[in-house]
This record gives C-alpha cells, structure tokens and sequence, in this order.
C-alpha cells in the first residue's frame, strides 16, 4: 500500500487549512482536524493505490489522486507549512510528483524489486536503507519506462513479464540479455544468471 499521510503546523490560519482539507475529506469534522494540527498529529491520509473518481472543487469528475496533490497544493498556497510521511518516513513534494506520474503496472514492478533487493536484510538495515531506496525507486520507474515494451515482447514469447529483481546482474546487463532473449527467443534464466529461491513467487505474472 502507498498510504501518504499529511501534517500541518500549526499556526494563526489553521481555520483556512480545517476548510481546504474538508473540501477533500467530509468525514472529518472540523474539530478533529484542528485538534490534530494542535497535537502535531497526522491531519488525513491517502492511499495512491486507490483508483477513485471524484469530484473536483468544480464539481468535475477527476482521478482521487489529482484532487489530493491539488488539496496539497492549495493548502501550500494558503501558507500552511506542511509535511509528508510514508511508512513513518518523511517524503518530498519531489518524489510524490515523481509517483503521481508512474502507471501502476511500473510501480508495482519497481516494488516487487524493491522487495528482491532487500527481502534478506535484518529490521535495522531495511530501515537504514529507506533513504536510499527513495532513490533506487526513481531510478527503478526509469529502468522500468525504458523495460516495458520489451517486457511485453518478452511475455507475448514466454508468457510471463520477467522482474530483473530475479537476476544476478545490473540494470544494463539484464536490458542487454532482454533484448537478446527476444531476438533469440531463449528466456532470460540461460543468458544471465538466475538467483536461487526456494519459494514459489507468487508474484509472477502469467
């Protein structure tokens, strides 16, 4: 889940902030929302994976997700000092633009490598290594842009979408071996070396 949450600062103007967010969310009374900006609370969240249509403040259908960055927007505008967080992390404006612009088929690849990379990690170093995962996902969404019409050359000839999370090599030599896997149509494992698992991975897509 891509669940963002919101804090405001408190400060003289949170009437217009309380008034923003409810704009977005109905469910949050006045009162809750000022008494979490009061405690430093998180306001509101929103999970980027929901695909809800709702209406704008014109009352025009638009993706969930564009309302939510336009409410962040306008709270900006209005002077609130404001902060995001995902899985207690503090996120920028930056990467959540970054985000908003990635189709769902490539961020859901780009996490399933994500969860290769790091699934042998203790607690400790998964949580050293957020920051530097924030940026292997921008790298990850480019590789993973540049990867996906040969992916689905690969799937139409195999019938799988390969993750180059699976194989032991970089992100150049795995693009060199998919390109050569569809011109030769031979599959990946007997081109570049595939990593032992002892688990059938229930993410493959067939």
């Amino acid at each position: 889940m891509d669940y963002i949450q919101l804090k405001i600062e408190k400060d003289d103007s949170m009437t217009k902030y309380i008034t923003i967010v409810r704009k977005f969310d109905h469910s949050l009374s006045a009162g809750t929302i000022q008494q979490r900006i009061n405690e430093n609370d998180f306001v509101m969240g929103y999970d980027l994976e929901r695909n809800d249509v709702s209406e704008d403040s014109d009352g025009n259908e638009a993706d969930g997700k564009k309302i939510f960055r336009d409410m962040l927007e306008e709270l900006r505008q209005a002077g609130a000092r404001i902060s995001l967080y995902q899985d207690g992390d503090m996120l920028s404006m930056e990467f959540l633009d970054y985000r908003l612009k990635i189709p769902d088929e490539i961020w859901r690849q780009v996490k399933r490598d994500i969860y290769r990379e790091i699934e042998d990690f203790s607690g400790e170093r998964q949580r050293i290594c957020r920051g530097r995962l924030r940026r292997f996902i921008m790298n990850s969404i480019e590789f993973g842009q540049k990867c996906i019409p040969y992916n689905r050359k690969y799937r139409d000839i195999f019938g799988y979408v390969p993750c180059r999370g699976d194989y032991s090599c970089s992100q150049d030599e795995y693009f060199q071996a998919l390109l050569k896997a569809i011109e030769t149509k031979r599959e990946l494992s007997t081109i570049v070396h595939k990593k032992n698992r002892d688990y059938q991975d229930p993410h493959k897509r067939y």
